[in-house]
């Protein structure tokens, strides 16, 4: 004969295992007599034995005592496990915690007596300690009733001291309704919020923009409604708006309704629920707050009038200004300008301290920057230096495109001259003589801008002759000397050399100069002697035969036509 089973317990559901594990770890009775290791061996037995029926049978007993008969969620064969309750967020604030039914305190006692006495809230909200007496806590905060726990112990115990301590928060059920994926009753404890209870029914219903996140209704039949605004919770960190749950409480989330909007400067600009008494405030923080570059002083609020006219009022929150909402208001916080800008300056080269600094726009000069950085160093050539500046673009500089697609030929002695001085001189290049900076009345102190880069030369104690001279190359600087100098120590003219037309080339700015336009050689500038263009002798003569050709040919057709008149 087959063994009979053992019997059920009444109303038991069919768990699995990881299902009662995970139980049993939310109810603390985790190694309670109950070995999960064997459970689990059980299970994936190929032949389930009474055994384990028998082990699940003991696994739901206790559960059952852990919970209650009426409290076990239902976990089917292969259903996630629901959260059954919250974990504490934060440490329970004394002065807000209000007790209610199976709250339970611990009071430790020592000096004269040394005794540890436990006590539960019951369903009339007292507590009841053996010696002391019955102490009435109901809606009391956790500070109120541990200062009249005091004062009763202490009545009946002489020389002691004594500490009170909530050693077990309460478990209760409470209600979610309306627009979330759930709704119904859960179980919860004291540290439950709304958002952990919306959490709990599977979150809100349909799309986010639908539902209403603000005005989240919580009654109460002990005491008067409260409403939850979880938009400023989650934007906002305000945890006043996501209060804790009580006995009795059902929250009722509503579908949207009415709406204001708000952009701009403000964290999270968007479309929010318009609750009854909204001011501006309520709305900015519901969308986070003003963002840094908010003008606070100009707030744009958009209205609709009875007609369907808008009206449109200035706001300065800088002037305490808050004025109340109406459903479909607009609302759009402006940027202030020039708020806090990154204005930067690269300066390289020959200072102490090469890097980025920042300027005050319209105030910032070079010499302030060349002292942030630490001034020149001892092999600086200032002369030598330079300063760039990003080039704008617009106006004229778009036509040096225009011009330099067109034949040489159609351009007139303006715009060649034009065209010719963007290319003769470096793109971007300011002018600018870093050696008279500090002289004079500052006319080269120029006011900096944005985006500028100052690069500060090594010393090249060297002026470079190229081109048609006998030994091209580096010639030593010397104070005052003149360009027939340099040729000459690099060797003079060579015999392809075109003496008129020897250039020389600025190192800062890069323009062409002629000797006679120039007071005197700087360090690192370069010489530059052009050769004679090479023509063959042939080519030459060849060049001549025709030109003598053409005259002849002109002279004897003249000779020709002033005979035939005659």
């Amino acid at each position: 004969m087959k063994k009979a089973r053992k019997r059920p317990v009444p109303g038991r559901q069919w768990v699995s295992a990881a299902a009662c594990i995970a139980l049993l770890c939310a109810a603390g009775a985790r190694g309670a007599g109950i070995d999960v290791a064997k459970f689990k061996a059980l299970k994936k037995s190929s032949t389930r034995s009474g055994e384990y029926d028998q082990f699940v049978d003991r696994v739901y007993r206790r559960l059952a005592e852990e919970f209650g008969e009426g409290e076990l969620p239902g976990v089917m064969e292969g259903e996630a496990l629901p959260r059954a309750f919250t974990e504490i967020d934060q440490s329970i604030d004394p002065n807000t915690y209000v007790l209610g039914a199976n709250d339970e305190l611990t009071i430790y006692v020592w000096g004269s007596v040394s005794e540890i006495r436990t006590a539960t809230v019951d369903h009339e909200g007292n507590l009841i300690i053996p010696a002391v007496g019955t102490i009435p806590v109901s809606r009391m905060t956790l500070a109120e009733a541990k200062e009249l726990v005091r004062r009763k112990v202490l009545e009946v115990y002489k020389d002691v001291e004594l500490s009170v301590v909530l050693s077990q928060i309460r478990r209760f059920r409470a209600y979610v309704l309306g627009s979330v994926e759930k709704p119904g009753a859960y179980t919860v404890n004291g540290a439950t919020r709304v958002s952990d209870l919306i959490d709990l029914a599977g979150g809100f219903r349909g799309k986010a923009d639908s539902t209403r996140l603000r005005g989240i209704e919580v009654a109460n039949d002990s005491q008067a409604t409260r409403y939850a605004d979880l938009a400023i919770f989650y934007h906002n960190n305000d945890v006043s708006k996501n209060f804790y749950l009580t006995e009795g409480d059902r929250v009722f989330v509503r579908e949207r309704k009415d709406i204001v909007s708000i952009s701009g400067e403000v964290v999270h600009p968007g479309t929010y629920d318009f609750v009854t008494g909204d001011r501006l405030t309520t709305i900015i923080a519901a969308a986070g707050g003003l963002s840094k570059y908010a003008d606070s002083g100009r707030v744009l609020l958009s209205c609709f009038a009875g007609d369907g006219s808008i009206a449109q009022t200035t706001v300065s929150l800088a002037d305490n200004d808050d004025p109340a909402l109406n459903p479909d208001d607009r609302i759009l916080v402006s940027r202030a300008t020039e708020y806090r800008v990154h204005r930067n300056v690269w300066v390289a080269g020959e200072v102490l301290y090469p890097g980025m600094y920042p300027i005050e726009k319209g105030r910032t000069r070079v010499q302030d920057v060349i002292e942030m950085a630490g001034g020149f160093t001892e092999d600086a050539s200032p002369r030598q230096s330079t300063m760039y500046r990003q080039d704008e673009k617009g106006g004229r500089e778009g036509e040096v495109d225009v011009l330099e697609n067109l034949p040489l030929s159609s351009l007139n002695p303006v715009e060649k001259a034009y065209v010719k001085s963007k290319f003769a001189v470096k793109s971007g290049i300011v002018s600018i003589d870093f050696g008279d900076l500090y002289e004079g009345e500052g006319a080269y102190n120029l006011v900096l801008r944005d985006g500028d880069s100052i690069s500060i030369a090594r010393r090249s104690l060297t002026v470079e002759v190229a081109g048609a001279v006998v030994t091209p190359g580096h010639v030593p600087f010397k104070e005052g000397a003149s360009c027939r100098y340099y040729v000459s120590r690099a060797g003079g003219y060579s015999s392809r050399a075109r003496r008129s037309h020897t250039v020389i080339v600025r190192q800062t700015s890069g323009v062409w100069l002629r000797p006679r336009d120039v007071d005197a050689i700087r360090e690192g500038d370069i010489i530059l002697v052009p050769e004679k263009e090479y023509r063959a002798w042939f080519v030459v003569a060849r060049d001549v035969f025709v030109i003598l050709s053409s005259i002849a040919a002109v002279i004897t057709t003249y000779i020709a036509i002033s005979n035939a008149v005659k």
